[in-house]
């Protein structure tokens, strides 16, 4: 690996989010039976998703590291469009092909992908 990437912080936010999912999945699992915990395990994939594929386009970038801007630039708004398009696409599956607990996928996906924003500090 390029001594310029540095995916600890990023591969210590996949840790804690499917942490989170665990701990998640279990208390919906126990409170309201499979298909909240089934729900809950689709919602927080979202967030773990959306998670690999900006570790995907770093690992990338820093690859393909240049001086130019625009190129970098570039780059960061396609892993904001894919991030987007993945996020509305499995929200669309979760609820209208799987008809998944709405309340519950939805929770899930906040609370994992907010580990994002508590963990990540810079």
């Amino acid at each position: 690996m390029d001594r310029r990437l540095n995916t600890k912080l990023i591969n210590k936010l996949l840790v804690s989010q499917v942490l989170v999912l665990a701990v998640l999945v279990a208390l919906f699992y126990g409170v309201h039976g499979t298909e909240n915990a089934l729900a809950a395990i689709f919602g927080g994939s979202i967030a773990i998703g959306n998670s690999l594929l900006q570790k995907w386009h770093l690992v990338r970038a820093a690859k393909a590291a240049k001086s130019d801007p625009r190129k970098d630039l570039n780059k960061v708004y396609r892993c904001m469009i894919e991030r987007w398009c993945w996020t509305l696409i499995m929200f669309a599956l979760g609820f209208g092909l799987l008809k998944l607990t709405a309340f519950t996928l939805l929770a899930s996906f906040v609370i994992t992908q907010a580990v994002l924003f508590f963990l990540h500090k810079n």
